[in-house]
């Protein structure tokens, strides 16, 4: 009789199964099911979108390394995750990286040419680098992606600073 050995590893995740549980037969997916709970819980893999969830918690705790780690770790599955993309590149912004940040949001624009929160962030980005009417370009292209986005349109007055006067 062969028995059925799991070896977890869980600094990489890897499983290693061995025995009639993993022949031909049945899956190896099937012996994970029929392994214990507390042997394969470190292989079960958070849905992307509570990593995005949890990544967005860090950002507005001030944690933009733990935020890009769980970014990066969504876009290891998904190159096209525009959501993924957004919050790396709002990392970079916190972290002061304005080249970086404008190229991770393009790349989520990429994926999502209507995503209005992106050109939103990349506005931000080019207004913290001093790239005035680059942040202005960016800002209308937000409020014209999502015309509900007041955030955008009251940024984009802000730059415009006021109206010159009729005596000039």
């Amino acid at each position: 009789m062969k028995k059925t050995f799991f070896l977890i590893f869980p600094a990489t995740g890897l499983l290693f199964l061995s025995g009639p549980r993993c022949g031909a037969e049945e899956s190896a997916a099937t012996a994970v099911e029929t392994a214990s709970p507390a042997l394969t819980a470190p292989l079960v893999e958070k849905p992307a979108d509570d990593r995005l969830a949890s990544a967005l918690r860090d950002l507005e705790d001030g944690n933009w390394r733990r935020a890009q780690r769980k970014a990066k770790s969504v876009l290891a599955g998904n190159k096209k995750n525009s959501q993924a993309w957004l919050v790396w590149g709002r990392s970079c912004l916190s972290a002061g990286k304005y080249k970086k940040a404008t190229k991770r949001f393009q790349k989520a624009l990429r994926y999502d040419p209507r995503f209005a929160e992106a050109y939103f962030w990349r506005a931000r980005a080019f207004e913290s680098w001093g790239r005035t009417d680059e942040a202005m370009n960016e800002y209308q292209a937000a409020f014209h992606a999502d015309p509900a986005m007041e955030s955008a349109r009251s940024a984009w007055k802000n730059l415009q600073g006021p109206a010159p006067s009729s005596e000039e």
